[in-house]
């Protein structure tokens, strides 16, 4: 029972099993607009990048994985996946770039990076080589339930809430504070017909008799 618990969805299991024989083939659809393109990321040698868009800096690598200067190492199961409460400690104690401010992402965070246009995994594979392409941790409760987190299911970029103590879930670093985006309010003029008005119309009027008296 508790076995069946830690590994929901079921597939999480199976999948783990099995995850050194299988070969990632990402799949993009070219038709969609790129929602976390590489033009929106400058990189740092240490295995971390910078997304100019949001001004966070991320791991290029899931905690558990090491960056050799080129790509991220294979997955662990044992050094990789991770429960919640786990995964909030790690992160906080991750020192990286020179840097020990390093934390969990939100879920509004972590949907920045989502590469909505590919699936198998989805997200920016230039950026995050070698990326685990299934349900990643943020530090965000689930409302309703404190039992429960919100993840990010990197296989297609589908959120749900899931159990705490699950442990087949990996984390993703980041470090920074999101840039918030402020609507620029235009001044809309109104036409001139709606602007207009009787006293208005009036004035103009006596302006013109008094044009053609010659005053």
């Amino acid at each position: 029972m508790l076995m069946r618990q830690l590994c929901q969805p079921l597939w999480i299991c199976f999948w783990l099993m099995f995850l050194p024989l299988i070969a990632q083939a990402q799949n993009c659809n070219s038709a969609i607009d790129q929602s976390s393109p590489t033009a929106n990321f400058f990189f740092i040698t240490d295995g971390s990048a910078t997304d100019k868009s949001t001004g966070l800096t991320w791991s290029r690598c899931v905690m558990g994985q090491r960056w050799d200067g080129k790509t991220c190492g294979r997955l662990k199961q044992v050094a990789t996946f991770r429960s919640w409460k786990k995964a909030i400690k790690d992160a906080e104690k991750e020192v990286l770039a020179g840097y020990d401010d390093w934390r969990l992402p939100t879920l509004e965070e972590l949907r920045t990076i989502v590469e909505y246009r590919c699936e198998d995994p989805a997200i920016n594979s230039t950026v995050f080589p070698n990326a685990f392409p299934g349900p990643h941790w943020t530090r965000d409760s689930y409302v309703s339930s404190t039992n429960y987190a919100w993840r990010i299911d990197f296989k297609d970029g589908s959120e749900n809430a899931d159990l705490k103590l699950v442990t087949s879930y990996v984390g993703r670093l980041v470090r920074g504070n999101m840039i918030v985006k402020k609507v620029k309010q235009e001044f809309k003029a109104e036409p001139l017909d709606e602007m207009d008005s009787d006293a208005l119309r009036l004035q103009r009027s006596k302006l013109l008799e008094l044009g053609k008296d010659g005053i």
